[in-house]
């Protein structure tokens, strides 16, 4: 178990610093309603889907949701440390929205890439790296954040949290 708080701690704290800073560059390089207005303006190259679109009007927010989950992670993971009873339930529940979220990832970036033109084709054709790379990423968490959580629901696992 401590290896397991360790791990995510170590984890979840390099994420929260690299998305602190991208979510800063972020604000401090683009006005407000900037970056959406880039965003948008690709909709009249061929990227009218109504995917892109949602992405284009709720990027800032879409890019606060990511640095909350790694803080929220790395809460519970160093409350794991200690044995802590909220730990352990805030660290299943995160892991299972990590689950939800990189499924809808995966979701959204088919839609998207589909509504740019990128299909047919293999979606890691060299053109596509980016999105196909992020697709690989997302479907492969999915396992890892569904083995953490049933690693955590072990019985003794549970029991050195006073849990039956």
């Amino acid at each position: 178990m401590t290896t397991l708080a360790w791990v995510l701690i170590i984890l979840a704290g390099v994420a929260s610093v690299m998305l602190a800073a991208q979510n800063l560059f972020l604000q401090f390089m683009f006005s407000p309603g900037e970056l959406e207005r880039l965003l948008g303006a690709q909709q009249g190259m061929g990227t009218d889907a109504p995917a892109h679109r949602f992405m284009a009007e709720h990027f800032r927010s879409l890019m606060l949701v990511p640095l909350l989950f790694a803080v929220l992670v790395l809460t519970g993971a160093i409350g794991l440390l200690g044995r802590r009873p909220w730990a352990y339930g805030l660290t299943l529940v995160m892991m299972g929205v990590g689950m939800l979220w990189n499924g809808a990832a995966v979701v959204l970036h088919l839609m998207t890439m589909a509504g740019l033109g990128a299909f047919p084709g293999p979606v890691l054709r060299p053109g596509m790296f980016g999105g196909g790379f992020q697709i690989l990423v997302s479907a492969l968490m999915i396992p890892v954040f569904g083995w953490i959580i049933l690693r955590l629901r072990a019985p003794e696992i549970r029991r050195e949290f006073g849990l039956k």
